[in-house]
């Protein structure tokens, strides 16, 4: 349907608000009501609809709920089966900051609609999960943000900070190496260590050398080549050669 009407429902945005006109109150009270879920999720993409909830004058809106993959997964978690909940509240207790802080971030906010937790459980799972350093950072920062997004996005922010020192600590190192091997070569005289460069072409014209010099002396004895040498004379024509 996205794929037909392109120009219609061009934005994730869009999409989503048409897809919530589309749900229905359940027939029975013992089912979930995807009606009074999705006025919840309302509020979490509309700044205005974020306001008019009780403390919510200082809210702050999270782009991520507007992307149409995160609208899918949260509702098809907030109604699919206890199997798939039980996954979720696995997955929950195991998450762990390993890689960047986009990504443990927002597999806490997915999980934390898979699972149902209410912002204060999310809260102490958010900071339980953290790599030392972000964690350390977090608990020497001042004044922090009461709400769960406002506190998501001050993490992002330190996460991201610190991604970025480690980024240009890894440059400077690799070009520290760098310098230091051009330094030890400068020092040498430009010359390369033997088997390495211009040493392995060294290598290989010795011994080139000496193959030459074998095939020159072929057929004339040990013994001849011994008495030429001590008299300084050439070893091929025994003529004496003057220093």
């Amino acid at each position: 349907m996205w794929a037909i009407e392109k120009r219609k429902y061009k934005d994730d945005l869009t999409k989503i608000c048409f897809t919530a006109n589309l749900l229905e109150r359940p027939t029975s009270s013992k089912h979930r009501d995807p009606v009074q879920w999705y006025e919840a999720y309302h509020a979490k993409i509309h700044l205005s609809a974020a306001r008019r909830l009780p403390g919510g004058q200082r809210a702050v809106i999270d782009p991520i709920w507007s992307t149409w993959d995160i609208f899918v997964a949260t509702l098809g978690s907030s109604f699919g089966t206890k199997v798939g909940k039980d996954q979720a509240v696995t997955q929950w207790l195991n998450l762990q900051h390993i890689n960047s802080i986009d990504e443990y971030l927002d597999s806490l906010i997915n999980l934390m609609w898979q699972t149902g937790y209410p912002e204060d459980v999310a809260k102490d799972n958010l900071v339980r999960g953290l790599k030392r350093e972000v964690g350390l950072a977090w608990a020497q920062t001042p004044n922090k943000p009461r709400t769960l997004y406002e506190q998501m996005a001050m993490l992002r922010d330190i996460g991201h900070n610190l991604e970025n020192f480690h980024h240009l600590q890894g440059e400077n190192k690799h070009t520290g190496e760098k310098q230091e091997k051009k330094t030890k070569k400068h020092m040498r005289g430009g010359k390369e260590p033997q088997g390495t460069g211009t040493g392995k072409k060294r290598a290989r014209e010795q011994a080139s050398e000496w193959k030459d010099k074998d095939s020159e002396l072929a057929g004339i004895s040990t013994e001849l080549l011994e008495e030429r040498k001590k008299s300084d004379m050439c070893l091929k024509y025994g003529k004496r050669t003057y220093k």
